[in-house]
């Protein structure tokens, strides 16, 4: 289907055009991503993920390596982005570093945080690693260095109205000098915080400036979040707090509406539903 004419909100990567949207961004080891949502009469009927390598894997080992975000100076976190490296042979190559912050009491008072190292130098493999101090990787402030790996990359902020960028990368993978920018910039979760309200007054969204997230009265009481992308998702798998399914909010802002989301509850079940809420409806 070709689109013929669409509106694109910067503020969360996402066109609307006539029998749907897509909420554009990046998915770590998968590369690019759209999420292609399909409308009629108003509701979202279909929705399918597309990604650039959608045979890419998550790595098994590191998932649990989960931080407390320093307090210091920059983080590797707050490099977060998609990278890309393209040649003329390979214009999808690229480098991502995607951060998540995970909040939950039952594990942690504090919020963690983990990164997500992900390279694909042609158009075929992709090839990950969860940051892990005890593999010998460091990040000093702008150096990420992984001996392991062959891998140094060092990170500047860089606001380039030429490229669109906001971060510079310059460095080696291996022996091939590799450098490039990102436009994506990690916002913390309390940017979107208190309520928001869905047209009808059926749905009620609060978020807390300390990071409580609570729809429709029920406390989501775990959850992931992704800077960069806006997009939280919990409860998490395997939840004793209250069981229930999970619930993906794509957060970002539409103009006179103020703070919005996009809500998916029984998140990747058949009974999925997805609705918008604002802070002005």
């Amino acid at each position: 289907m070709k689109i013929k004419s669409y509106r694109y909100n910067l503020d969360m990567y996402y066109f609307k055009f006539t029998g749907g949207y897509l909420i554009m961004g990046t998915a770590g080891e998968s590369g690019l991503t759209i999420n292609d949502m399909g409308e009629k009469d108003g509701k979202v009927v279909s929705q399918r993920a597309l990604v650039t390598h959608p045979r890419a894997n998550t790595p098994s080992a590191g998932v649990e390596n989960w931080y407390p975000k320093p307090t210091d100076g920059p983080a590797l976190i707050d490099f977060s982005g998609y990278y890309s490296i393209a040649t003329k042979k390979y214009p999808n190559a690229f480098i991502s570093i995607e951060g998540e912050d995970l909040v939950d009491p039952e594990l942690s008072p504090v919020s963690l945080s983990r990164v997500l190292i992900s390279v694909s130098l042609n158009k075929k493999t992709v090839k990950s690693w969860y940051y892990d101090t005890a593999s010998q990787m460091t990040f000093n402030g702008a150096v990420l260095t992984m001996p392991k790996q062959r891998i140094m990359l060092r990170f500047q902020r860089e606001d380039n109205p030429r490229t669109g960028g906001l971060f510079h990368m310059m460095g080696k993978i291996k022996d091939r000098k590799v450098q490039g920018s990102s436009p994506f910039n990690a916002v913390p979760l309390s940017v979107f915080a208190g309520s928001m309200s869905d047209t009808a007054g059926q749905h009620m969204l609060v978020i807390t400036k300390n990071g409580d997230v609570s729809l429709d009265g029920q406390v989501i009481p775990n959850y992931q979040y992704v800077p960069t992308m806006y997009i939280l998702a919990g409860p998490l798998p395997g939840s004793t707090v209250v069981p229930q399914e999970v619930t993906l909010l794509s957060l970002g802002y539409t103009g006179t509406n103020g703070t919005t989301a996009i809500v998916t509850t029984d998140y990747g079940t058949p009974q999925a539903k997805t609705f918008t809420v604002y802070a002005i409806p």
